[in-house]
Parts: structure tokens; sequence; C-alpha cells
């Protein structure tokens, strides 16, 4: 019987005992002879189906990966703690599909837990992959609340290694080389970060057969667009004659743009699995997560605004126009390529950058949150701009606390913990607090701008969602009186589709229990002259100040 020995080099399988003319070798799609050393190699992320296509060759396995897993020793030292009945599907679902798969689940609705019971049912090294030092920290503080061993942190200056790491995705693409052999387990928050660039290639060289992945915003369920899948060919259009489709078909991982690229789900499912389980909105809201309301307030641009908005919106546009109907096919990622070629596209996007920050923080936008501050004074708020000049300048107009991306791990602490205790009651961010920060506390939340479209939005709704666990079991309720979220836009501009964008993810029919598709029917019926009946759970209003909403 022959045996192959798998080791792990430099991010990928190394198969020892085989020459170059080994027919074994030669009919495995996962793994290439590399001259330059002589052997056979695949990627890490193929580990398990190099293995798998030996044995059911009846070949022996030499696995020095395993070996070394073994050898790491992870107590079970865990405290018991109750998964809600949609978080045990959740993880049977994820045992079910052979250990391989993507959980969705709403901001707010217990990701980092069904995470956490992940690790607890298999007691083997894991390695947990995070977006932001934000979540860095959370999720060690999280684990360490039930287990009662050793939590590493590789990132933020740190490059601790233990039997469970929590490490971000720089600090991990940076020495997945190194580190990835000590990992059965991998565990990928904010799953949606992958599959469309170039940090992919951590999950490529990691060869952790485990793999879990953990979002809040599929990209199938965001508005992703499919990139298409027809070749024309390359003499209908000169900017795609270097995309060759003969490429793709014969290496699996390129990753190309245009019309031969992969889509992100496709290049989820193979990087960590496929959607295993998602759970919509509207079944937890009420029971384990505050009912909202959500009201969306037009404001107009002053007179000299709309004719500079106006301006800059036609130079784009028409730029953007001709541009696609020459090469009708083309990704927004052509685009951008194309007109940085010539000063006429140049100045297109200039335009687009004016228009933006134009309507992101105008004048009545600012008027407007002025008098949300006034009437919610005693309310802890959440406020959410689109870019983080727009957060330094309300944040020195109202004297209000910042945090974005330059802001240190200590002040970043600081700033949290007066917002907890009520001696700040608003916060200003552009993008920080989109993902992982817990604070129950905040029930107000205002969006003044955003630049990623509905999946921000769900995520900014998730941070005023949350309940306050740490009242439960203390005679105070855990449930916050209904959460509101303002949506303040500029109307007849880019920002109008956006407005419908977010209301059809809240009233999206998938996403929509029987009672919030009644409550959406009862709003349909207010606008013709008739009282609807209003949700227990939750609602979008238009105020009577815009009728026109």
């Amino acid at each position: 019987m022959l045996t192959y020995a798998l080791t792990y080099v430099q991010g990928t399988i190394i198969i020892e005992n085989a020459d170059e003319s080994d027919r074994n070798c030669e009919q495995c799609d996962f793994i290439k002879w590399d001259s330059r050393v002589g052997q056979w190699r695949g990627l890490g992320v193929d580990y398990q189906a190099i293995k798998s296509f030996f044995l059911r060759l009846g070949c022996s396995i030499d696995d020095q990966l395993e070996i070394l897993w073994a050898a790491t020793k992870l107590t079970s030292a865990w405290q018991t703690f109750a998964l809600r009945p949609y978080q045990k599907t959740a993880l049977a679902s994820w045992k079910m599909s052979q250990y391989r798969g993507i959980v969705s689940i709403p901001t707010g609705g217990g990701k980092t837990l069904v995470g956490v019971g992940a690790l607890r049912s298999l007691l083997v090294p894991a390695l947990i992959v995070v977006p932001t030092r934000v979540l860095l920290y959370e999720w060690i503080e999280t684990i360490k609340c039930y287990f009662m061993g050793d939590v590493a942190c590789y990132g933020d200056g740190c490059h601790d290694i233990a039997a469970i790491t929590v490490a971000t995705f720089a600090a991990a693409y940076r020495h997945a080389a190194k580190i990835g052999c000590h990992f059965k387990l991998l565990l990928v928050d904010e799953v949606h970060h992958f599959g469309a660039n170039k940090q992919d290639e951590l999950l490529e060289m990691l060869p952790a057969p485990m793999r879990l992945g953990l979002t809040a915003t599929y990209p199938d369920q965001v508005s992703q667009g499919k990139i298409s899948r027809t070749y024309p060919e390359p003499e209908q259009n000169q900017l795609q004659k270097s995309l060759n489709p003969e490429r793709l078909n014969r290496d699996p991982n390129f990753v190309a743009t245009g019309p031969f690229a992969l889509t992100q789900v496709q290049r989820l499912q193979k990087l960590v699995g496929k959607k295993i389980f998602s759970v919509p909105i509207g079944d937890l809201v009420g029971e384990y997560l505050a009912p909202f309301i959500h009201i969306p307030i037009g404001v107009e641009l002053s007179g000299v605004e709309s004719t500079v908005y106006k301006q800059c919106y036609n130079r784009y546009h028409q730029f953007q126009k001709d541009f696609y109907r020459h090469y009708p096919q083309s990704t927004y990622k052509d685009f951008l390529t194309f007109a940085h070629k010539s000063l006429e596209g140049k100045e297109a996007i200039a335009a687009w950058v004016y228009l933006k920050k134009l309507v992101n923080f105008c004048g009545p936008k600012e008027g407007t949150l002025e008098s949300l501050l006034q009437k919610h004074f005693q309310d802890k708020m959440l406020i959410f701009t689109g870019d983080t000049e727009s957060a330094y300048q309300i944040s020195c107009r109202f004297l209000l606390p910042i945090i974005t991306g330059e802001i240190k791990k200590r002040e970043r602490e600081r700033v949290l913990s007066d917002f907890r205790s009520s001696r700040v009651r608003a916060i200003v961010s552009c993008r920080v607090l989109n993902e992982g920060v817990n604070i129950p506390d905040a029930s107000i939340a205002v969006i003044l701008g955003g630049t990623h479209g509905t999946r921000e939005f769900i995520q900014r709704l998730g941070r005023i969602l949350r309940l306050n666990i740490h009242s439960q079991g203390s005679g105070e309720n855990p449930y916050k009186k209904r959460a509101i979220i303002y949506h303040i836009f500029v109307k007849r501009s880019i920002e109008e589709n956006q407005r419908r964008l977010f209301q059809q993810v809240i009233f999206a029919k998938d996403q929509t229990s029987s009672s919030e598709r009644a409550l959406y029917d009862g709003m349909r019926q207010r606008k013709y002259g008739k009282k609807p009946a209003f949700s227990k759970t939750h609602d979008t209003v238009a105020p009577k100040l815009y009728p026109s909403l």
C-alpha cells in the first residue's frame, strides 16, 4: 500500500514520497507539480479534499497536521450556558454540513454565542479571525466569560498563540504561513468581507478542515450584483480583451474582473462553505431583539447647493453613461480604471466625490440633527455619518464624543464607558461602530449618510436592537422601549434611492413575518386615508412634516 505524507509548508500542502510521474498525484485536481521544490503542492484550503482523494484510492496517509492538532490539548473547562432555539438549530445545521458553512443571523441576534458554542462542542484548536481591533477584544472577553483556559490575542501589537486564538484579518493575513498549521477549526466573523479581494488568500492558506462563517449580511441578502457569466467575443469589447475565459477554466482559483469573474457567493462557498442557516430579522424582533420604528426624514438642499449638486451629478452621470454604452458588460471596477486614464474621467470622479460630501452633511441635515438632539436629550443616541470629515464636524459643532479608526483603544473604551454610565448620551461615528460593538443601552440611531448601502444599514440597525442582557434576573426589564432609527436623507438626490432600499430591507418578503406584512399593508392603506393597525414589533413612520414620504 502506498503511503503519502502530508505536511504544511508556507500556506500550502506538500505531498511527500511522490515523484513527478506519480499517477495518483496526476489524477488529483487539487495539487500541481512544483518544479522549484520538486514536490506536489496544493493550497491549504484544499487540505481535506486532497486527503479524501488519496483515501478513496486506498492509499495510506501520514498526516503531520493531525498529529500536531492531537498534541494540542484543549481543556473542557467550559461553563454551561444556554443557547436560543435558533442558535441550536444553526449549530446542528453546521454539524450536518460536515462542519463547513456560513450562518447568517441579524446583528444583535447572538452570532458570537453560536461561535462559542462551536468551540465548546468540538474542543479542537481554533483560530477566530475578525475584521477590527474592537471585535478582537469583544471576542476575547466573550470567550473568557465561558472558558477557563487561555485565550490568545494575535493582533494590535500582540503575537500570542494558544489553543484558542483570536486574530485580526490583517495580522492573520501577514502571518498565516507561520501560524496556520496550529488550528483545526477556523471561525470567520463578518465573513462577508471575504470573497471579493486579496484577503481571500488568508482563507486559502489556512488548512483548517472545519470552517464556520458568521455574518448578518450574507451577500445575496443585500442586493449584491451578480456578475454575468456569459462570455462575449473579445472583439466586441476592447476593454475585455485581456480577460481570458480560458484562464478561468484552467485555474479555478483565479479571480478576474468583468464578465468572467466568480461571484462573491461562489468564492465564499469554496473558502468557507455554503450558507447553511439564516434567520430573518422579523422572526427575532419583539422576543430576542427590541421592537423598533424606522423614521425617514427628507430635507431639501438650498438653492446654491442644489445647483452645484445638479452640475456635479450631470457631469458624472454623462461620463458613466457614455462608458457603459461602449462597454455594456463591464463592472464598476472597470469603469474606475477607465476613468482614471483621462482628464475628463478624473473630473467626473472628482465631481462624484464632491457630490457625496455635499449630501453627507449639508445645512438642512445639521438643523434636523440639532432638533433630534433636543428632542431626545434624555435618550442614548448613536449618530452615523457617511464620512469621517462629517463625523468630526458634528463632534465640534455639538461637542459630542467621536469614535473613528484614528481613536486609540484607551480613549475608545473611555468613551464607551461614559456612554454606558450615562455621563454622555450621544456618540458620533462613521463606520467603526457598524460591526461588533455591544451597546445595548442605545435606543436611538440617526443615520446622516452611508457608503455601503443596505449592508451598512442592517449593521447600524443592529446597534440599537440589542437587549440589555445584564438586566435579566435583576428584576429589571431587559426589553427597552421601542427603539427608533432616524434616516435623514436629501430629497431628489442619490440618497432617495438608498432610502427606498432601506425600506425594502425592513419589509422584504423573505425576511418578514405575517404580522409585519400586515403592518406594511396597513401603511399602504394609510397612504390613501385609512388608519393602520400598528404592529407591536416595528414600524416605518413618515412624519407629517414631510408629506412626500
